[in-house]
């Protein structure tokens, strides 16, 4: 047999295998995409003080206050305030922001104040302040639960749920969806960076990096959570997209925000619930608004493996995570993590999160040494 024919039955041989990689705001982020949670509160209180000093006439106005409304809280300015000065007070952290409406005195001194409107909202932009982060989604659950288990007290002797309480927070929620849709809208979708291409075609979508030699890739599919457009600028034609949380200004495939872990043990407490309004903002149901779902458990019918690039992996997926991790056709997950090995046991810490067998997640899950960083628009070399 000659050298070609041997190569032919060779790859005959080899057995094809799926690639399924998931993509979350981290790969975002490494484009230089302000997306984070952080970014979309502050920014949402900019945009919404910068109109207020926009729209501000004093010499039309004779009332002793001007209050301007949205969604999501209200700004009040000084009937005497010069328009000139209100430009010059600084929103570009959460501590100015704060300031606004914490610190009273600053009203006197020709500025506006800001009131916040809901106590959700309020707890998101505490919870930024002095943790510098928070999981918008996690957090609206851990809400839904307090209203779902109400303690007995003088003005609930009964200890009954209030309807009134998941209304107001499901409106609330609504009204942060409806913000962040607008506000991820307005962020710019960046140009190729020539280090995370190559990182991708190489490493992620090739199959140079398969442990195995007896293994071809096949077919790939990426599933993108996040709801911005940053993956179309490295899709090839043999790789399926799909936008499992939806997609910005697409009502075909309208965006997902909520949360999603149906094994977490106060679920129960939602499904024992007589109250209409529990499930409003739980992922699962969502899904059935598109054959995205379908689509994905169609691809997990033949053996695949698993690169993660930028998805944190929590709990707010969890519904949709385990499904995949802990797939009987499931061979490895592999990490592409964010800077250090800290940031990597980070992500290895979510994902046990997502297995109720401990022991094949240690079997699934790469060790660093095969894995690695994924590259930052920050760190990535300029080309010419």
């Amino acid at each position: 047999m000659n050298p070609k024919t041997e190569k032919m039955n060779e790859t005959i041989e080899r057995t094809p295998i799926n690639r399924l990689i998931l993509v979350g705001n981290g790969f975002d982020l490494a484009h230089g995409m302000k997306t984070s949670y952080k970014d979309f509160v502050l920014g949402y209180f900019q945009k919404c003080c910068k109109e207020a000093i926009d729209e501000f006439e004093p010499s039309l106005r004779k009332n002793d206050q001007f209050i301007y409304n949205y969604d999501l809280f209200s700004i009040s300015v000084n009937s005497s305030a010069q328009k000139e000065y209100l430009l010059k007070i600084p929103v570009n952290n959460f501590v100015d922001i704060r300031n606004l409406f914490v610190d009273k005195s600053l009203y006197s001194k020709n500025t506006y104040t800001i009131d916040i409107h809901s106590e959700l909202f309020k707890e998101i932009f505490n919870k930024l302040l002095h943790k510098n982060w928070v999981d918008i989604e996690n957090y609206y659950y851990e809400e839904l639960i307090k209203i779902l288990s109400p303690t007995k007290n003088p003005y609930n002797p009964r200890g009954e749920i209030k309807v009134e309480k998941l209304l107001k927070l499901n409106n609330t929620f609504d009204k942060i969806k409806h913000a962040l849709e607008n506000y991820l809208s307005s962020v710019d979708v960046p140009k190729e960076v020539e280090g995370l291409r190559h990182f991708i075609y190489e490493e992620a979508m090739s199959d140079t990096t398969k442990p195995e030699k007896k293994f071809e890739l096949k077919n790939q599919m990426i599933l993108n959570f996040n709801y911005t457009k940053t993956t179309q600028i490295y899709e090839r034609t043999n790789a399926d997209v799909i936008h499992i949380h939806g997609e910005l200004s697409n009502e075909n495939n309208p965006i997902i925000f909520g949360y999603g872990d149906e094994r977490d043990e106060t679920y129960e407490k939602l499904e024992k619930a007589k109250v209409e309004g529990v499930f409003t903002h739980i992922k699962s149901f969502d899904y059935f608004k598109t054959d995205n779902y379908s689509r994905l458990l169609a691809f997990l019918e033949s053996e695949f493996d698993v690169y993660i690039m930028g998805h944190s992996c929590g709990l707010s997926d969890r519904t949709l995570l385990s499904t995949i991790f802990e797939h009987d056709k499931c061979r490895f997950i592999k990490i592409f993590y964010y800077k250090d090995e800290t940031e990597y046991r980070k992500t290895t810490y979510e994902i046990s999160r997502h297995f109720t067998d401990k022991a094949l997640m240690r079997k699934r899950v790469l060790p660093i040494t095969q894995c690695k960083p994924m590259p930052q628009s920050s760190t990535v070399p300029k080309t010419n």
